[in-house]
């Protein structure tokens, strides 16, 4: 049996910030493996992180980045920036090299409101760690090509947090 997969995210920056969705299938090859999964997840106050790839590996990455940025939090006093907090979800991608070369991959999207800019940003990954900030939008997963197809024709640069939602 294949372990199951989180498939398609997607994210969008807006005037104010950033919107972040996902389908909630997880498929085993070409087979449903589970119908509700959730792959948006808050990372705090100001920040959120979506999966895709192999579900578990993926869910329990999100739970270490969220309670790595807590005991940043607490230890320094500070939240860690936006940027900083784009790092460290690299660093733990990376940290998943090994089983990404027993196809075990996952790949997160991380987007966020950055307070010392004051505008959304979002940031893709590839399978080993490559972090890139994408301008616009950007999506991962299975469907990604498609999901970026469909942002390309209706993404304009003054989109309303509603507008952004509906989409």
């Amino acid at each position: 049996p294949t372990a199951p997969e989180g498939t398609t995210v997607l994210a969008l920056r807006f005037e104010g910030g950033v919107v972040m969705a996902g389908d909630r299938r997880a498929t085993e090859g070409n087979l449903v493996a589970h119908r509700r999964i959730r792959k948006v997840f808050q990372a705090d106050k100001y920040s959120a992180v979506a999966i895709a790839g192999v579900a578990g590996i993926a869910i329990e990455m999100v739970r270490l980045f969220q309670v790595e940025l807590e005991h940043y939090e607490k230890i320094e006093g500070v939240r860690l920036s936006l940027e900083g907090q784009a790092s460290f979800l690299a660093r733990l991608v990376r940290g998943q090299l090994p089983m990404a070369f027993q196809g075990l991959i996952v790949v997160p999207m991380f987007a966020g409101y950055d307070e010392r800019e004051q505008r959304g940003r979002l940031y893709s990954y590839d399978a080993v760690g490559g972090r890139y900030e994408e301008v616009d939008f950007g999506s991962t997963g299975s469907g990604s090509r498609l999901a970026k197809s469909y942002l390309r024709t209706v993404y304009r640069e003054d989109l309303s947090a509603e507008e952004a939602s509906d989409m």
